[in-house]
């Protein structure tokens, strides 16, 4: 017996077996790779400073340009995230690159759904994901407290809404593909345009 997607319950068993155990073993080495570097310091201190000071201002530059105010580097839904998650769980490694890595669990199941929305083959579809996915660019992007990764989310949550909407016409769809593009300039502004 098959279910819509044209693969078999083993065979669903097996490719969702395999992205658990992908996430797995991706969050046990979120902390180790790669290094911490002064980019991630940058990307989430402003969270922190939401916490600590109550604004998004930043301490690592000189207070130029309201940089001690407020930060224009990241949009406001990357460092509220990443502010809750710093309020809930702490500040820590994991916790920084927590946001990066569930947007990056979430690209690769939208890689497999564009996919199947732009070929017949179901094998391409998981042939797209699984490569994206043991990508070595694409695993240290997933694990950098950068705002890259949920940017990219977004952008490709806008193309696959997109192509929905071209198969149901519904203008809620091309609204939501519209407004996710705009939630990925918010994210990062200079890789969201």
């Amino acid at each position: 017996m098959t279910l819509e997607t044209g693969f078999s319950k083993k065979q669903l068993f097996i490719i969702f077996g395999a992205f658990v155990l992908y996430a797995i073993i991706s969050f046990i080495y979120l902390d180790k790779y790669p290094s911490v570097y002064c980019d991630e310091t940058i990307f989430t201190e402003p969270s922190f400073r939401l916490l600590q000071d109550g604004s998004f201002g930043t301490k690592l530059f000189p207070p130029i340009a309201g940089m001690n105010i407020t930060n224009a580097l990241s949009g406001r839904i990357y460092l509220l995230f990443n502010s809750f998650v710093f309020y809930v769980l702490g500040y820590g490694v994991t916790q920084m690159r927590l946001q990066p890595f569930l947007a990056g669990l979430v690209v690769i199941v939208l890689t497999y759904k564009i996919g199947q929305k732009l070929f017949s083959n179901k094998w391409i579809s998981i042939f797209s994901a699984l490569t994206l996915a043991l990508s070595h660019l694409f695993v240290m992007h997933s694990h950098m407290a950068r705002p890259e990764m949920p940017t990219t989310m977004f952008f490709l949550l806008g193309i696959y809404l997109l192509l929905v909407f071209v198969e149901n016409k519904s203008p809620v769809l091309i609204f939501l593909a519209g407004l996710t593009a705009a939630l990925s300039v918010d994210v990062h502004p200079t890789l969201g345009l």
